[in-house]
């Protein structure tokens, strides 16, 4: 992913929020804080969705991000939905499927164990 796609993205979502975006296995992960709501995969930008969110998705011909394990051959479906395209030109619709996904992050980040940490060693 290059800087000048990453700026753009930032763009993007500037209606919605200062967001950043971080490496994301292979892609990017775009984050509002702490949170990570959409995420990029060959220059696509993928939003979080959930079974509440799939059929809003599926109505506007979003398509489900599936990964498959070269190795395994496993297949994933990562309920990261295809961004709509009217997005790109409506902020205020943009600003309510970003929170959408955002929510829908939120929970199931709440939803998680929380990790644990390796005890810091520290010398006096």
């Amino acid at each position: 992913m290059t800087p000048d796609f990453k700026l753009w993205v930032q763009e993007v979502f500037a209606p919605f929020g200062r967001v950043t975006v971080k490496r994301f296995f292979g892609g990017g992960g775009v984050y509002l804080g702490d949170t990570m709501f959409a995420a990029i995969f060959n220059d696509q930008i993928y939003l979080k969705g959930d079974g509440d969110s799939r059929a809003a998705f599926q109505a506007e011909g979003c398509e489900e991000f599936v990964w498959t394990n070269p190795k395994t051959k496993t297949i994933w479906n990562s309920v990261y939905f295809s961004m709509p395209a009217m997005l790109f030109e409506d902020e205020d619709e943009l600003r309510c499927w970003a929170e959408r996904a955002f929510q829908t992050a939120l929970k199931a980040k709440a939803g998680r164990a929380p990790r644990r940490r390796k005890p810091v060693s520290r010398e006096i």
